[in-house]
């Protein structure tokens, strides 16, 4: 019942074992790798050039503005920007990217089934330019200790990373 839930979402679900598991997280998290992932949107957008783009949930406006330019500049240059869907820094670069016509991969800890309903995610996901993952069941809700987990996804989903803002000793960024 749970997988015809989610495929009426078009959320997909693998497994570690499977062929079409993402690539880049088994070969740079090996063992770590979380052994099921769940998504909606085109798993390839984990295979070319990205760039993690992670801040502060409460940036100031100007830090946004720095987070927005890489991401737009990513957009322009064929690289895709990677995130955890977050208010604040990392939800800022994502839309960007798509706003500039970019791709985009959210790595989310909070509940897939509501994010693949977003109106400023839903055109993106049709148009394949956004792929939204999670390795915590779709319907699952916030935990921080979800968010911590879902940091080391994002690292391994780009290439490079960019700590946009993070506050000294404290939060998932630091």
């Amino acid at each position: 019942q749970a997988l015809e839930r989610w495929s009426a979402r078009a959320i997909w679900v693998v497994s570690k074992r499977d062929k079409t598991y993402p690539q880049r997280l088994r070969s740079v998290m090996r063992g770590d790798a979380p052994p099921v992932m769940f998504g909606s949107g085109d798993p390839s957008l984990l295979e070319g050039s990205a760039l993690a783009v992670v801040g502060s949930r409460n940036a100031d406006p100007s830090v946004l503005s720095v987070a927005e330019g890489v991401a737009s500049f990513a957009a322009e240059h064929d690289i895709v920007v990677v995130s955890g869907g977050a208010k604040g820094i990392d939800r800022a670069a994502m839309l960007t990217a798509l706003r500039h016509d970019g791709r985009a991969v959210g790595v989310l800890a909070d509940s897939l089934e509501r994010a693949v309903v977003e109106p400023a995610y839903r055109d993106a996901l049709r148009a394949g330019r956004l792929l939204l993952l999670s390795p915590f069941d779709p319907s699952a809700r916030f935990q921080i200790w979800k968010a911590m987990q879902r940091n080391k996804i994002i690292y391994a989903a780009a290439n490079a990373g960019l700590v946009v803002e993070s506050a000294v000793s404290e939060g998932g960024t630091w």
